[in-house]
């Protein structure tokens, strides 16, 4: 479909949403004006759905760039992609740095985690990603009591957050609501696999049975609250769940 069709198709959808408000005097020209338009340029008033948007590019932003990546970032990176209709990935790369007349090399990693999104997703999980990392951290060094495993609290508190959102969700999600998610989930795995070709999955549960810690974690995941942000038109990041990586 080329641009100027585009255009057109969306100038007939917020002809035909004048339905909804405005005079009979404004609808009827709205209306007329949207059929005249469908006429001209050979398109199906019928099939228009006003309501239907068109997809938002996908795009990321990078959450993090350090030197060290700890547990915390990478929990609060797996919360936004399981809650926040965003992909999260981790990148590493090896920089390099002369010292000396005598050409000696040192070399360091850079860590980047990133954010695979809408402009508006990406936006709103970074948020959240950001007050997730702080209160890992708070409740590391105030709620641990006696627990000694800094891996296992925080994967534990990991858990609590989720199962405290699954429990959160304000309402089902329809057919057609897994139908966009679904959707969504495929374009941001194509703009992935685009980009990063030979990306590989990683287990973040720790490899000690450590339960005292995981239970710290667990209960102090029960307490937090995330509140997404909202827009000056009231919108607010759905909590959907694209699939758990517990």
């Amino acid at each position: 479909m080329s641009a100027e069709r585009e255009l057109v198709i969306e100038k007939i959808k917020k002809l035909l949403r004048m339905k909804r408000g405005g005079t009979p005097a404004e609808v009827e020209t709205a209306l007329a004006m949207a059929a005249e338009l469908a006429r001209k340029h050979g398109i199906d008033l019928n099939r228009v759905n006003p309501d239907e948007v068109p997809d938002q590019p996908i795009g990321h932003i990078d959450a993090l760039t350090s030197s060290r990546l700890q547990w915390e970032c990478k929990y609060a990176a797996l919360v936004c992609e399981n809650f926040f209709n965003v992909t999260a990935m981790c990148t590493q790369d090896r920089q390099s740095s002369f010292r000396g007349w005598g050409g000696s090399v040192r070399g360091k990693s850079v860590f980047r985690i990133k954010l695979i999104g809408t402009s508006w997703d990406t936006q709103i999980a970074l948020y959240v990603y950001h007050f997730l990392v702080r209160q890992f951290r708070v409740c590391w060094a105030t709620k641990r009591g006696r627990a000694r495993n800094r891996h296992a609290f925080m994967h534990g508190m990991f858990k609590g957050i989720c199962s405290k959102l699954l429990e959160q969700k304000r309402q089902q999600v329809s057919e057609a609501g897994l139908v966009l998610i679904g959707k969504a989930v495929a374009r941001r795995k194509e703009y992935l696999d685009r980009h990063w070709p030979n990306h590989e999955s990683e287990d973040t549960a720790p490899d000690t049975d450590a339960v005292a810690a995981s239970l710290a974690g667990f209960y102090a995941g029960r307490e937090t609250e995330i509140r997404s942000g909202v827009t000056a038109g009231g919108r607010v990041a759905p909590m959907l769940a694209d699939g758990m990586g517990i």
